[in-house]
Parts: structure tokens; sequence; C-alpha cells
């Protein structure tokens, strides 16, 4: 057989292909290096494949991910599980997902059920996350490990994906594989040498430290993984907190407010604008010793910048002449500024002063517990040495607890185990010292259920001496989660921006420059030139554009657009997706210039191949030749113009017809002869070719030459038998001419 001689590039030149594109040599290209016919299929697949796959990016990272915990190459796993936090995934989203076992025969089932009951995707795809994205990447899953549900997810991706797609996401799966067996014959490949890989593990590790120890130890985990069989079920957590924290923190019941590190206001929620009687319009983006100009004289100051110089959580109550109100706050610092969660207790106060003058007049017992039965919280009272003699209606509705079992059992019944030491050796000790009383515990509620309460005690004194103990509890579980989801939406938000590798930035109602992320820095100018700069007059080239037609549209009509422009100045082209608010607009701008030229060099090839194809069509047609394709599967014929002709075959024969209607057109006395020829190929991967005549439905005949080649599966078993036919009838018909000559001149 000849061979086909083809060009080979060297290492160096492959290199520097691979650096132009991704920036970097992986370490995966390095053990190749000394092969380059080896170094370029490597690079070949990748590109086909991976690079320019038409399945979404964020689709095939979590199934690259999913599928690395089945190669036992530490760089593998570390690899493409760093990968997915650019993704917006966090260290223990991807954490769970690399301990996630393998998928059980029922799961797989309910995964196919889901999909076979979806619409035909065809060239669309399911949203990241959705239940049909999870559910094709199990199925995936299935297929490449080759599991008993493998025929099932098979037909099933395949019907919902439709052809195109499925045949790309075959090819990934195929190219996960051949990774995977490279680098288990190069298991000395680390991530640890990976220059690019570390930039994004730092944060990754910084984020979820218990992944190091999870990667550290994955050969060990991919094993267990490997033949496991048990079954294991594993919870999923939530979505990210960014996602609803905006509905969280306006949904709390205390006030809050964040100030960046300038102390200027960057979010205020409606409880907080109640309270300080300003709307969050007023304060955003003001400094608060500007706007609250008397908390500069007060506690507020020296615990705000304790709070942020020290970076500890601080809490405090002072009474605020300007509101005439008592205000209980808590301070979190973090790297963005501080978030200050705040609630009004004058009521609280007043109550506890009532309460402490009322029960130092025995007279008036009766009316201070009404006065604590009023308190929207829970409510007891104890002697001086602290034994409880009332409870309010509230601990008695929150406990499920009579006054005797209250009485009997009021610690071990309702505080939980974990905080009963800790809660005792505190009362204990205000006990002993006269002193107020104020710790964190959960409290059990009558259905059992734990709440994160915030309890006070104070002494009562009647000339010095202490004649009662007033205690309140209040319900501070909906806080608690309010803090803690604020604190994961400030991670996060500072990880997205980070992240975000297109430019960013936003402009107020005025066409000023209020933020820019890093990537905006680059593209256009520091921050620093151009915050607080109008747009129109930093850029006036972009005045008359189809930039300034649609941000100004965006802000009239409150609609968000979406455009490619060319920036003339640096000639480039830019995709834009503009989003406006209130305040203003919000940018994202990604430089598409290369694209648009790529685009352009398509535009141009395709027009070439389409005159290409239309040539060899007018020379196969004008040389009487036709071509055919026989799927041997489904007993199918799909063939061309000229063969149709040839046949007598109809459009929609032609098209995928049963293959006995070409059958029907071969002469009977030739079929057993052209039967018998294909059956024997089938049996050798030699190249078939048979001649043979065709009868016309009017009667005529012609002769054809038919050439054809098999494809076979991975089994050996023969699938497609492809090829060409030939009108030869002109030169049967001219030998038959010559041989009767030939026998007249023998004859005379």
């Amino acid at each position: 057989m000849p061979t086909v001689s083809r060009v080979i590039r060297t290492s160096d030149q492959i290199r520097t292909d691979i650096e132009q594109l991704l920036g970097f040599l992986p370490p995966f290209f390095e053990p190749a290096r000394s092969t380059p016919l080896v170094m370029e299929s490597l690079w070949q697949l990748t590109l086909l494949a991976d690079i320019d796959s038409s399945l979404p990016v964020q689709f095939k990272q979590r199934l690259n991910a999913s599928l690395a915990r089945f190669c036992a190459v530490p760089y593998c796993m570390v690899c493409h599980a760093s990968a997915l936090h650019p993704l917006d995934m966090t260290g223990r989203e991807i954490l769970v997902l690399l301990e996630s076992p393998r998928p059980l025969d029922a799961e797989v089932e309910e995964h196919i059920a889901a999909l076979n009951s979806s619409p035909i995707l065809l060239t669309a795809f399911p949203d990241s996350e959705s239940p049909q994205e999870l559910a094709l990447i199990a199925c995936a899953a299935v297929i490449f490990l080759r599991g008993s549900t493998e025929e099932a997810c098979r037909e099933c991706v395949e019907r919902v994906l439709g052809p195109d797609l499925f045949n790309g996401l075959s090819l990934f799966l195929a190219y996960i594989k051949t990774c995977h067996a490279w680098l288990d014959m190069h298991p000395d490949i680390s991530y640890e040498t990976d220059e690019q890989l570390q930039d994004c593990l730092g944060p990754l590790l910084a984020e979820s430290p218990t992944l190091g120890d999870f990667f550290r130890n994955c050969r060990e985990k991919v094993n267990v993984l490997r033949f496991s069989r048990g079954e294991r079920k594993v919870a999923v957590e939530a979505r990210q907190a960014s996602e609803r924290s905006q509905e969280i923190l306006e949904s709390i019941t205390d006030a809050f407010y964040a100030l960046d590190t300038e102390w200027r206001f960057t979010y205020i929620n409606a409880g907080a604008e109640q309270i300080v009687r300003h709307t969050r319009e007023e304060l955003l983006g003001k400094i608060v010793w500007e706007a609250f100009p008397e908390a500069k004289d007060s506690v507020v100051y020296a615990q705000f910048y304790r709070a942020a110089n020290e970076g500890v959580p601080v809490s405090f109550e002072f009474f605020y002449p300007a509101l005439d109100a008592w205000l209980a706050v808590r301070v979190y610092p973090s790297a963005e500024g501080i978030s200050v969660f705040f609630q009004n207790v004058s009521e609280r106060k007043a109550s506890e002063e009532i309460l402490g003058r009322q029960e130092a007049q025995r007279e008036g017992e009766e009316r201070n517990r009404l006065m604590v039965e009023a308190l929207p919280h829970i409510a007891w009272t104890t002697g001086p040495e602290g034994a409880v003699d009332y409870f309010n209606q509230r601990w008695y509705a929150y406990t499920g607890l009579n006054f005797e079992e209250s009485e009997a059992r009021v610690w071990e019944e309702v505080i939980h185990p974990e905080d009963l030491a800790r809660i005792v050796n505190s009362w204990k000790d205000a006990i002993q010292r006269g002193v107020t009383c104020e710790v964190e515990y959960r409290l059990r509620r009558q259905d059992g259920n734990y709440r994160l309460h915030l309890a006070r005690s104070e002494p009562v004194r009647i000339e010095g001496k202490i004649v009662r103990w007033v205690s309140t509890a209040t319900d501070i579980e909906d806080r608690r989660v309010a803090e803690e989801a604020l604190r994961m939406a400030h991670a996060q938000t500072a990880q997205i921006l980070a992240s975000i590798t297109d430019t960013f930035y936003t402009l107020d109602a005025e066409w000023r420059f209020t933020s820019l992320n890093l990537q905006a820095e680059i593209t256009l100018r520091p921050r620093a030139e151009l915050l607080g700069r109008v747009v129109w007059e930093e850029y006036p080239e972009l005045i008359g554009t189809v930039f300034e037609e649609q941000y100004r549209r965006a802000v009239l009509q409150q609609i968000p657009v979406r455009f490619e422009a060319c920036y003339s100045p640096w000639d480039a082209w830019f995709e834009v997706r503009a989003y406006p608010s209130a305040d203003g607009l919000t940018v994202l701008a990604q430089n598409v210039t290369e694209r648009k030229r790529s685009e352009e060099a398509l535009r141009h090839s395709e027009e070439q191949l389409r005159v290409a194809q239309g040539r060899l069509e007018r020379m196969l047609t004008a040389g009487r030749v036709g071509t055919w394709n026989w799927d041997l599967v489904s007993d199918r014929i799909f063939a061309d113009a000229e063969f149709a002709r040839l046949f007598s075959l109809s459009p929609e024969d032609a098209a995928g017809g049963p293959i006995t209607a070409c059958q029907q057109a071969i002469h009977p006395d030739d079929l057993p002869r052209v039967t018998s020829a294909i059956a024997e190929f089938f049996a050798h991967p030699d190249t078939c070719e048979v001649e043979f005549r065709v009868q016309l439905a009017e009667g005529l005949q012609h002769w054809v030459t038919a050439r054809g080649k098999v494809e076979r599966n991975a089994e050996g078993m023969a699938v497609t038998l492809s090829g060409v036919v030939v009108d030869i009838t002109e030169r049967i018909e001219r030998e038959r001419r010559d041989e009767g000559s030939l026998e007249t001149a023998c004859t005379i």
C-alpha cells in the first residue's frame, strides 16, 4: 500500500504554536518533546477535541474534573479541579465533586428518565448546573467508565444531543481517555512544576485548605473510587450564597450597612434606612463621618477603627442623641472594609430600666411582670442567688415546658449540651461578681430544633444590694445565618471580580467612572486616572459611534444591550454588554479582534470550499460517476444525484432509503454474483470492485462498475461500505464491437 507523505514539524515549532495559543507550555506535553510526531498528535487532538469543540467550556471543565477522579496521577485531578475555581465554583463545591462516588445504577436510571422526558437539544445546550446538565455529566461518566448502563446512556444522550453535539461529546470523551492513558504512562508529570496551574491553585487552597490534603492522598482515593461498588450518597452543598445574598440581607430583621476601606457606604438594607432615617440613595458612596458627624465624637468612632485596624469583630451598645435611640451594634471586619449590624434596642433598654425600678419596689411586682410579658423576647427573673421565680409567656410558647418543668430543669433541658458547661460557669461568675452576664447559646425549641439566642442578665440593686436578676433571650439565628451569608458573599464577590477576564467598569448617572476591574485598567487606563472622570471626555472618539448610541439607549430605555463594534483608534473589535440600573450603567467588554479576523478568514475558506465542491460535482457528473454510502447497521443507502440517476432511484430512496431499492435495479442474472462479491469482501479487509448490469424502468439497461471500501468499528465489525459507481456502458459496447469485428475478420 502506498504511504502518504506528511511534513512533521519540530518540537520547538509545535511548542511555539502551543505557547502562542495557551500562553505557556503545559507539563502534559513535556514527555513528548523528544518525539515530534507524538507531540504533534497530542496537540492536534487537544485542538480538535477540546479547544475547538462546540461543547460549552464550563460543561467540559466540570466533566473533565469529574472524570479526573479516575486518573491516579495527581496532575490530572489538580489541574482540572483548579480550572473550576475561575468558573465560580467554590473550593467546598469542588471537594464535594471530587469526593462523589461512582453513580449508582438507580441514580443513572433517574438521569436517563429525566433526559428522555426533555426535548431534543440539537444545537442548544442546557444551562450550567441545571438538572439537565447534571444528568448529561452523569450519563457521560457512565459511557466513559463503561458501566452496566452504558448502552442505555449512549442511546439517551445521542437522542437528546443530536448527531453533531453527540459526536463532539464522543470525541471529547475519547480525548480524556487518551490523556489519562498518557498520564498513566508518565506518572512523574507534576502539577508543582506548572506555574500557570500554581496561580489558580494558590487561591483555591487558601479558600479551602482541606483540598490540599485531598490532593496529597488522591492516589489512594482514586483506587478506592475505581473499584468501589458500595452504595453511598453525598449531600450536595447549597448554591452560592451570592445568588441570594441580596434577598437575605433585605429579609433579615437587623439593620445592616457595609463600609469600604475609605469609610464610604457600599450597601444599606431597608432596616438600616428606617432606623437612620436616610435613604440608600442619600448615603451610598458617602463617608460615614460626613453623613453622621455626631458619630465621630462617640464610641462608634473608636469601635469602628478598632475592628478595622485590629481585624477583630466588636460589639457594643450606645445612646445616639441624634436619633434619640439606644443602638446595639456588631461590627465585622474584612479585606473590603467593615460590615455593621445594628438594632434599635431603645424599647429593650426602656423595659430593662422599668424592670429595675419596679423590682426595687416590692409593691410593683405584678406590674413588672406585665412589662416583661410585653417584651418581644423570652424573659425570666431570678432571686439574688440565681433561683428562677418567673418566666414570661414567650418562654412557655418557645420551650413547651410548664413552670414546674422549667424551674426543675431550666438548664439541662433546653440548652444545647455543648453550650451547657460554658453557660453555667458564666452565670455563676456573674452572680459571684455581681456583673452583667451576656452570652450566646443554642436554645431548644419545643419541636426539638435548636436556635441561637443572645441572653443578657442584669442585676437589680436597692441601696447597692442585688435583690433580683432580670434576664432576656433574643433569637439571633436568622442574624447569624445572614452574617455568615454576608461573609461568604464578600469573599465570593472578591473572587468573582478577580476572576473576570473581560473588561469591566461602571458609570454613574453623570457618565463618570465609578469602578474598574484589573482587566479594565489594562485595556483602558489605571483607575486612579479614570475614577470620577466622564467617559465622553476621556474617550471623545466614542461620541457619535455605536458605543454612545447603545449606552444612551440602555440608560434611556432601562434595557440591557449587547453589540459588537470597532473602536477605530485602536483598530480593535469589542463585544460589549451593558446593563442599566438606577445608579448608572455597568459595562462588560471583550476584545474579539482575533475572532473577527478568524471569522473573516473562515468565510473566505468556506467560499473557496463551495467553489471547489461545485467544480468536483460537475466533474463527477460529466464523467458519469456516482458516489454512495451504505449504512450496514440500518441497511440504508445514501447517494448523490448521479448514483440515483444510474439506478433510477427516487430522491427519497437516495437520501436514506432501503438498500433493496438498489438491489432491485441490478440485473437478475448479475445479482447473485454481486451479492457473493460483497459477502466475500466483508470477510476480508480488501477493497471491493464488481461489474454488473443495471436495468432501467423503461426496459433499458447499462453496465456499471462499483468500487467500495469497508469501515469497521472497534470490535472489527463492518459498519459502513462507501465508494463510487461508474457508467461503463460505452466501454462494454465498444469492446463488443471490437470483438465482433475480430470474429468477422477471422471468418473471412
